[in-house]
């Protein structure tokens, strides 16, 4: 009984040790995987974007969801949050939502908002860009 207790508990901090993926939730999984997807123009991955996007000082929260009505088991909605922490900026705040694949891996925008108001993906995308180019500007 002993024997079986002690194989256990090391057993238990080998997991911990080596950082045993087994116990990492499957939205966290979703999370990084979408992280690590290389943009479309191919010249970052989508977390080193919305790193750049932030800032120093900036904050970037990320959320994984199913969407109301979606049948899909693969299909996960990741919710991108950035806080600049600027007050100088004009756009201190975006939220985006991307439908992702986690299968294919394929990407595609569903929702854009800068500073809480909703943006068309033209617009937003110029907006997002202009946010890049003010933190260049600025730091």
């Amino acid at each position: 009984m002993k024997k079986n207790i002690s194989y256990s508990i090391t057993l238990i901090c080998l997991l911990l040790l080596t950082n045993c993926t087994f116990f990492t939730s499957s939205e966290s999984k979703t999370e990084e995987k979408f992280r690590n997807t290389i943009t479309d123009d191919g010249s970052t991955t989508y977390g080193n974007y919305f790193t750049q996007l932030a800032g120093l000082r900036g904050e970037v929260k990320y959320s994984v969801f199913t969407a109301n009505g979606e049948t899909n088991p693969d299909i996960k909605i990741v919710q991108v949050e950035i806080d600049k922490k600027k007050e100088s900026v004009k756009a201190k705040t975006a939220k985006l939502q991307y439908q992702f694949n986690e299968k294919t891996g394929f990407i595609k925008i569903a929702y854009l908002d800068i500073n809480g108001e909703p943006q068309n993906l033209l617009s937003g995308s110029l907006i997002l860009g202009i946010m890049l180019l003010e933190l260049q500007t600025s730091q």
